[in-house]
């Protein structure tokens, strides 16, 4: 008989190799997490004329955040534990004074932690960012200038029946060094938070102006917007900018990447453009990013009180509720969402509308918040007599209900958002 085969889990590692001639050729490969059982999450920067290399490792059933350098014969520093940690879900590195500085978000004890660690002399001293377990951190970014450290992340309430739960941009900064920061404070310039914002993207010019980017869902579709702080992130512009026709098209940046890039004194951001609402097929476009100088007046401010758009609403919801009435579906499907709308044909809408009669309604209460209402409805419906597929029937006799439903200013009117209720599920974004 043959010996049975063992089954072991399989182990990750972190590999590196150098090139001290602009990639023509390479040193040998090594492995970077040696000593340890495993490596995940990978972090670069340059400091001091070599490569630092940070990650979290694990080992007798403790994870560490590792750090390892490039040396003088080509190769690397055996890894050495900075802090023994939690679970690590984001990690990224940048220097600052001529040290490696690296921040990780992941899970300590019960809850999340954002943490920082630089290097000063032989000695790492690592900082807790106070109050980062309210923060579920999705995505992050960091930069420096000379002792100036800059953090970006979204992130959305680390409490789960937090509502609405959307993720927005956050900033801080380090003064010295990363020794310590300053209180964490969001980002956009909006009065509504029913809408999301994330992805931020910072750079720093060689001026010292910084810039964030970000993906915005202000204006229902998913837009690209950007501030700037000509004094180190003390003050930022009154106003966030668009970097297109705000909600004509959706826009998205990348994740884990770097979508800033400087060309010719100008920044330009990276970033993908859907070719409808559908969100199947996108292109790559290139944005040029306006200095302090110019303003996109296309952008306006959200008027919760405009009598005009709360008037627009109501007369759309009733349009919508008259439709059901007369069993008119066809007006019904065209006051949906875009995004419903590239999804389900009128006619497929229409062949499986009719089996609930409705017979009056009446508008409870509507809450405008920028281009999210929420529209409270009374309505008396029936329905006939069914027979089921697998036998019997089924029917209501005339009943009163009350439901809550959400409208979205797009494409400049208010359409109905699509709401699967057996599934819990909308086709939007923001």
């Amino acid at each position: 008989g043959s010996e049975p085969v063992a089954r072991t889990t399989p182990n990750y590692h972190l590999y590196g190799r150098l090139s001290a001639d602009g990639g023509q050729t390479w040193g040998d490969v090594r492995r970077l997490t040696a000593g340890f059982e495993n490596g995940f999450w990978p972090a670069l920067t340059m400091a001091g004329g070599r490569v630092h290399f940070f990650a979290d490792a694990r080992r007798d059933g403790e994870t560490y955040l590792v750090h390892a350098q490039s040396d003088d014969a080509g190769g690397w520093t055996p890894a050495e534990s900075i802090k023994t940690v939690g679970s690590v879900l984001l990690i990224a590195a940048t220097q600052t004074g001529g040290e490696p500085l690296a921040l990780w978000f992941g899970t300590q004890g019960d809850g999340f932690s954002l943490e920082s660690a630089v290097r000063k002399g032989a000695q790492w001293k690592t900082y807790r960012f106070p109050g980062s377990e309210d923060y579920d951190i999705g995505s992050m970014d960091l930069v420096a200038h000379g002792d100036q450290v800059y953090l970006v992340f979204s992130a959305r309430p680390a409490l789960v029946t937090a509502l609405p739960r959307k993720n927005h941009v956050y900033f801080t900064r380090s003064l010295d060094g990363g020794l310590s920061w300053e209180p964490i404070r969001r980002l956009r310039h909006d009065p509504f938070d029913l809408t999301q914002d994330h992805l931020p993207q910072i750079a720093v010019g060689p001026d010292g102006v910084l810039i964030v980017v970000w993906n915005d869902y202000r204006n229902i579709r998913g837009d690209l917007y950007y501030n700037l702080s000509v004094d180190g992130g003390t003050s930022w512009l009154a106003r966030d900018r668009p970097l297109d026709m705000p909600g004509v098209d959706e826009e998205t940046l990348f994740p884990f990447v770097n979508n800033l890039v400087m060309a010719h004194g100008v920044w330009h951001a990276l970033a993908a453009r859907y070719r409808d609402d559908g969100l199947t097929a996108a292109d790559l476009y290139l944005y040029p990013v306006p200095g302090t100088s110019t303003v996109h007046m296309a952008d306006r401010p959200n008027d919760e009180d405009a009598p005009a758009k709360r008037a627009q609403l109501e007369a759309r919801v009733t349009a919508f509720w008259s439709a059901l009435l007369k069993a008119d579906y066809g007006t019904a499907y065209a006051l949906y969402d875009p995004y419903f709308r590239r999804r389900m044909r009128q006619d497929d809408y229409i062949a499986q509308s009719g089996r609930v009669r409705h017979h009056s309604f009446a508008i409870q209460e509507t809450r405008v918040a920028g281009n999210v209402a929420q529209v409270k409805v009374r309505f008396v419906y029936e329905i006939p007599k069914l027979t089921l597929p697998r036998g019997g029937t089924y029917d209501r006799p005339p009943t009163a209900t009350e439901i809550t439903e959400t409208w979205i200013f797009i494409d400049g009117q208010w359409q109905k958002e699509y709401h699967n209720e057996m599934g819990d599920f909308a086709f939007t974004r923001y």
